[in-house]
């Protein structure tokens, strides 16, 4: 071990590090803590953790797999494109800068929950299932030449609101003669709108490659 200097910190003496770590994990255990002032601990073990330094190199990426780990333990999980540590790599630079304040990893997280309620608005939502539809009737999808109906966005808006839908539902929002409805449903199933698990298992809502911009563009740009 050694004393390690980065940027203007200096990082404490490698003799201290192990009464450090073990107040850290004393200081920072989840049983300490109940309600927000859980949240606002993970946030301030984030910092005390970037202070004490513990490793050589890699200090960053562990602190920030540590705070994921910690948000999804205490019920705040990670999951699809919300992830703190996304919110962090738009702000690296202003992430070592203001590193030293807590207030800057709670405003992060707050800005990535906001960042998801605002993709997950379900009437927005609805509308962008619209605009991949429109987008593939004008053949504006690269690689799919096929139309889709209409009605796929309600099939595919209803889906998404339950996670999956009933076979039988699904056909009756179709709308249209038995034969036709299957062959939609077959449609999407194809180009990977919806999944399943068995022929006979509820139809769940998937976002294939090609739907991701149209669903999410502040995610990915459109192809």
């Amino acid at each position: 071990m050694r004393s390690v200097i980065v940027g203007q910190h200096v990082a404490p003496d490698a003799d201290a590090l192990e009464s450090l770590m073990q107040r850290f994990c004393e200081t920072y255990h989840p049983k300490n803590y109940s309600g927000d002032r859980k949240f606002i601990a993970i946030m301030a073990a984030h910092h005390r953790l970037a202070w004490i330094h513990p490793f050589m190199d890699c200090n960053g990426r562990i602190g920030r797999l540590l705070t994921d780990a910690a948000l999804h333990a205490a019920g705040l999980e990670s999951y699809g494109a919300w992830c703190l540590s996304r919110g962090l790599a738009k702000t690296s630079a202003q992430y070592k800068t203001l590193l030293a304040f807590c207030e800057y990893m709670l405003d992060t997280a707050i800005d990535q929950v906001s960042y998801m309620s605002s993709l997950l608005d379900l009437t927005s939502l609805r509308q962008r299932i619209d605009s991949y539809v429109l987008a593939r009737n004008d053949q504006r999808v690269i690689g799919l030449r096929e139309t889709l109906k209409t009605t796929a966005s309600l099939i595919l808006y209803t889906a998404f609101l339950h996670g999956e839908i009933d076979r039988a539902q699904a056909l009756e929002l179709c709308a249209m003669p038995e034969r036709s409805a299957r062959r939609l449903l077959s449609q999407l199933k194809s180009d990977g709108l919806l999944s399943e698990t068995s022929s006979k298992s509820p139809l769940r809502w998937d976002i294939p490659d090609h739907a991701e911009a149209w669903y999410f563009p502040q995610l990915a740009p459109a192809l």
